[in-house]
């Protein structure tokens, strides 16, 4: 029995009391050694819920018709707690309620990025180290250079081919050009029957003239190039009399397209020029006619043909 009774009941108080009191020291206890969730998540959940976030995001700046942008709003999601400063509302805008709302009840999970202040990086938060092999790209470098020496080696020496040829070849060009242009003097000037009695005029300003001669009875030929298809070359020779009558005319198109705008050089086309007032520039489609699909092609002729006629006024 105990003596004196108010210690017993003091005794007893404590012993009814001491369980709880034992409980409550170790929970304590183990709530202060638990990392707090408030601190630390981890590196890959965390990525992988802003990226749920972010889709969130896209998917509700979608349905919402807005002109939100998906960064900000995830951005801004996050933003709570000591966060909630002037600086981090310049860089994350204001927080989005419907927004939060949206993402929540789509992704309750998405929750705990709020309040998450630190996030634990893999490797311990050390930095990783990366080991390149270079040797594969430096050997390969070797070889680029080596084609490319080649390549250029080749090119240098196809040059120098080139070269020798055209210089092989101008000449022979430009006196096949000089025959071809002779003849076509001579073709349209009724007077003359050899080239050697033509004589050679220079001294005229007018464009897209190449060459003009004149005969013993004062008739003339006049040479005119103008671009044609593609840039292709078309040349036109005119004869005029005395008088400024077109006597003839010559057409080289072989350098447009053959069989459409080629055969603006056909006589059958040239005849409606016979006799033409060699003195009065023309106009396509009006004093005399284009050719039907080569639309191009006619209209560098009807130029050259006004190139001969302008040239002929400035040495009449």
């Amino acid at each position: 029995m105990c003596r004196p009774m108010w210690r017993c009941m003091v005794t007893e108080a404590i012993r009814s009391r001491m369980v709880w009191v034992i409980t409550g020291v170790l929970a304590l206890l183990v709530l202060l050694a638990l990392p707090a969730k408030a601190e630390s998540a981890d590196y890959e959940t965390t990525l992988d819920r802003l990226g749920r976030l972010q889709a969130l995001a896209e998917q509700y700046i979608e349905e919402k018709n807005s002109g939100d942008d998906p960064i900000d709003l995830t951005l801004s999601f996050t933003r709570v707690g000591d966060y909630n400063t002037t600086i981090w509302q310049l860089t994350a805008g204001t927080r989005d309620g419907e927004f939060e709302k949206y993402a929540t009840d789509a992704d309750p999970d998405l929750w705990d990025l709020q309040g998450m202040n630190t996030v634990e990086l893999p490797n311990g938060g050390e930095p990783y180290a990366i080991t390149v092999d270079l040797s594969g790209i430096g050997r390969m470098l070797k070889w680029a250079g080596f084609i490319l020496l080649t390549v250029q080696i080749i090119s240098l020496i196809a040059s120098l081919l080139l070269a020798l040829v055209n210089g092989m070849t101008a000449p022979v060009i430009a006196e096949n050009t000089k025959r071809t242009t002779l003849a076509a003097y001579v073709g349209v000037l009724p007077s003359v029957s050899d080239a050697s009695e033509l004589e050679e005029v220079t001294d005229y300003t007018t464009a897209g003239i190449t060459g003009v001669v004149k005969a013993p009875d004062g008739s003339t030929a006049i040479k005119a190039e103008e671009k044609g298809f593609d840039g292709g070359i078309l040349t036109v020779i005119m004869g005029f009399d005395a008088n400024g009558a077109e006597t003839g005319i010559w057409v080289d198109a072989s350098t447009q397209t053959k069989g459409i705008g080629s055969n603006v050089s056909s006589d059958d086309f040239l005849a409606q020029f016979d006799g033409m007032d060699g003195t009065q520039n023309i106009v396509m489609n009006q004093d005399y006619d284009a050719y039907s699909g080569a639309t191009i092609s006619s209209t560098a002729l009807f130029a050259a043909i006004n190139d001969c006629v302008n040239c002929y006024n400035e040495l009449a």
